[in-house]
């Protein structure tokens, strides 16, 4: 666990400052409550840093990422591409963290 953290923080990095700076706030947030909650911290990190990890994608990757990793794509998210960042972020997360 402790190494796809590592490498999870190491593609964080290349993400723009913004997004950088959210992803650590909803960590922050998320480990609040899973103290609270009782809640495998690890789990709850993995989650919380990775969850937009492609929300900086333009749509057209977003597509382009979820043909070719055989993602379900429903007409909605044709439509609205940007629905697609949380499924192609897990798919990062499982490709690039082995999480």
């Amino acid at each position: 666990m402790e190494r796809s953290l590592r490498q999870l923080r190491e593609l964080i990095k290349t993400l723009p400052q913004g997004l950088q700076e959210h992803l650590e706030r909803v960590r922050s947030s998320a480990v609040e409550l899973a103290a609270v909650h009782k809640v495998p911290l690890d789990t709850v990190e993995l989650a919380a840093l990775g969850h937009d990890l492609a929300r900086a994608c333009s749509w057209e990757k977003l597509l382009a990422r979820a043909q070719e990793w055989c993602l379900d794509v429903r007409p909605i998210e044709r439509q609205i591409p940007l629905l697609l960042h949380g499924p192609v972020s897990a798919e990062i997360m499982r490709r690039q963290c082995g999480i």
